[in-house]
């Protein structure tokens, strides 16, 4: 019996040892000092690993300062980074928090660590890094080793008193809710990493944070309209893709409805098909594909007198525009001009035409599997604005169009030719577009003499022209004689 309890004991306890990380609750105290692994690629040490300590255990979040940062600090400057920890753990708990999961539901909680609270760990990152998180932290470290087993944030330290903290946190938090709402609740469904940058971009504008001068989503706007081409769903892990998802996840939700990113949020699909299945599931006949068209001509015309769809309402986005790739035809002669681009998948790219004299013919011919139509807007001089679509042989992708009077009766003309396949996962396939521009002259009529001339009126001397002429003239007399003899034999 003794043995027997005692060997049960033994099992509790071996138990309680691997496992009672999810069954009791271990909360960090101040001073605690950890080993947490971190990813060297965005490490500013290249290390895999970074000592730190527990600085402040707020009411929502736990504060971890890499430690030798934190202890090369001043008791000034640290009572002033204490005050900083403090303003962003009550707005966490009073805004963030609150808000994020009432719309998009809540991160693991009480998570794999048992403990309620979020980490937040401050060390240094390469260059601009702002942040990241881990989503194999969610996991025990029976399945990962390299699992911190805690819902956890990663911030760069140089960013600790920036204006922009707060927005940097809602981004990254909002991460761990999309790993628990799609991955964890979804039978380990991970989200396509520009949807999931999408739904953190659009946090920040959710929770409140760019109704304000020189926002956060002001520094994106920029970045996009420097960089319009960029790809929406082929992700670079640069300055310019994080640009581009802000802006089309705020448009997306400004025409379509919050909705769309929480269904497809908590669907089993991931990228673009679930943006379609939630937009069928909300009562929409657009697609994902008709959408980001649409939006290609947003941010080039933004004028919601032209069309509801074209254009932002949002205060910060209503004044941007993209810049075009400007082509000049020549204002007198013959015009010919003839372009190549390429482009990524989910890019579009704004090609100008101005100047011109009279006709101009356009050919557009892009790749065989990458376009079906093309947009192109005229603006004329009375600010009339026209938008049609160039559409495009089912078969060898080829479309012209005939503009009259160009530089007169046509100021300009741009078309945006944007690639939208329907597949989820082609993401690195570069498709090819040309598109010229030529003088267009009619046939013209072919008129035949009611005489006969012995050779080309080209070819004839002066004297002959006017011998011609005279002929011309004599039957042209005779005939209206005739029609007046007629006409009086009638009456």
């Amino acid at each position: 019996m003794i043995k027997q309890i005692l060997r049960r004991a033994f099992l509790i306890g071996l138990f309680l040892f691997f496992f009672g990380s999810y069954s009791i609750a271990n909360a960090d105290t101040t001073g605690q000092r950890v080993s947490f692994i971190v990813e060297p690629q965005y490490s500013a040490s290249g290390l895999n690993k970074t000592n730190a300590v527990l600085v402040k255990s707020g009411s929502g979040l736990y504060f971890y300062l890499e430690e030798s940062y934190w202890n090369g600090k001043k008791d000034s400057e640290k009572n002033e980074i204490l005050t900083t920890l403090d303003g962003l753990d009550a707005e966490y708990i009073s805004n963030i928090k609150p808000k994020l999961n009432g719309v998009f539901g809540t991160e693991s909680t009480p998570g794999i660590d048992n403990d309620p609270k979020i980490t937040v760990l401050f060390y240094p990152l390469k260059g601009s890094a702002r942040g990241y998180v881990r989503n194999v932290d969610e996991y025990s470290r029976f399945t990962n080793p390299s699992s911190n087993e805690r819902e956890m944030v990663y911030l760069n330290v140089d960013y600790l008193q920036s204006n922009y903290l707060k927005e940097f946190f809602t981004h990254e938090y909002m991460h761990l809710i999309t790993i628990n709402q799609k991955e964890l609740k979804q039978g380990g469904h991970s989200e396509d990493v520009w949807l999931s940058e999408a739904l953190s971009e659009y946090a920040v504008s959710y929770v409140g944070y760019n109704n304000k001068e020189n926002s956060y989503l002001e520094n994106r706007i920029n970045v996009f309209v420097n960089n319009p081409s960029t790809s929406l769903t082929e992700w670079g892990n640069d300055v310019s893709s994080y640009g581009m998802v802000s802006v089309f996840g705020n448009y997306l939700v400004e025409k379509y409805g919050i909705k769309v990113l929480t269904d497809a949020l908590k669907s089993k699909k991931t990228g673009i098909d679930s943006i379609n299945e939630a937009l069928t599931a909300n009562g929409y006949k657009e697609t994902f594909q008709k959408i980001f068209t649409d939006f290609s001509v947003a941010v080039f015309l933004n004028d919601c007198k032209i069309s509801e769809k074209f254009c932002f309402k949002d205060a910060t986005l209503k004044d941007m525009h993209v810049f075009t790739l400007n082509n000049f035809l020549p204002s007198s002669g013959e015009s010919n001009l003839f372009l190549g681009q390429s482009l990524s998948n989910y890019s579009a790219q704004w090609q100008k035409f101005i100047g011109g004299n009279g006709d101009i013919k356009f050919k557009f011919k892009g790749s065989p599997n990458g376009y079906s139509s093309i947009y192109y807007i005229i603006k004329k001089p009375n600010d009339e604005v026209v938008v049609d679509y160039l559409r495009l042989s089912s078969v060898t992708k080829e479309g012209e169009l005939v503009v009259k009077n160009m530089g007169k009766d046509v100021l300009s003309i741009t078309f945006i030719p944007s690639i939208v396949t329907f597949s989820n996962t082609d993401t690195s396939s570069k498709y090819y577009y040309s598109l010229s521009a030529s003088t267009f002259v009619s046939s013209p009529t072919v008129q035949t003499l009611p005489i006969s001339i012995d050779k080309p009126l080209s070819s004839m001397t002066k004297d002959e022209l006017i011998n011609v002429l005279l002929r011309l003239l004599y039957y042209l007399i005779s005939q209206q004689q005739m029609k007046y003899t007629t006409s009086t034999v009638v009456y």
